[in-house]
């Protein structure tokens, strides 16, 4: 077992430092001996990710999660693959699943942000924050204006 700790954090090292297809050697080496090791599944999910292998990446990461649901690693790169693929609301879904298991990490948080922008959902965003900021400020955001996102320019041109 200690064998397979120090390949798992060999690939990893080798992932961190952007040299993805020896780390995706080392880990098809990891998974050739261990298939079910969870660790080596989620890293190997997010090889095929950051290599833009999307099909692949939904594929290992979903069935990590059928075994363990709670995997936020899994939430945000299976979200990264969703959205690459366009499968827009179910990222979303899976970032924020990620959220309510970490809301202090910003991974899930950027991702979300980056789901939002590709389907042009930036009104929910960002009615959310405007709602956010007048509780926080106790006061209405009313008179400002419509915001940017929703279509207006700030010469009031509409394009």
């Amino acid at each position: 077992m200690a064998v397979l700790e120090t390949d798992l954090l060999e690939a990893r090292k080798l992932y961190a430092s952007g040299r993805l297809s020896d780390a995706e050697a080392k880990l098809q080496q990891i998974l050739s001996d261990s298939p079910e090791n969870p660790q080596a599944r989620v890293t190997m999910g997010v090889v095929y990710a950051k290599t833009r292998r999307h099909q692949m990446a939904v594929e290992i990461l979903e069935s990590v999660l059928a075994e363990f649901p709670d995997q936020f690693d899994s939430l945000v790169w299976l979200a990264v693959s969703k959205k690459a693929l366009g499968q827009f609301d179910e990222a979303i879904y899976l970032c924020e699943r990620a959220i309510d298991l970490s809301p202090k990490d910003p991974a899930a948080y950027n991702t979300l942000g980056l789901c939002y922008l590709s389907t042009r959902r930036v009104v929910p965003a960002e009615d959310q924050r405007r709602s956010q900021s007048d509780t926080d400020r106790g006061h209405h955001l009313d008179r400002v204006g419509p915001p940017l996102a929703r279509g207006g320019r700030a010469d009031g041109l509409h394009l």
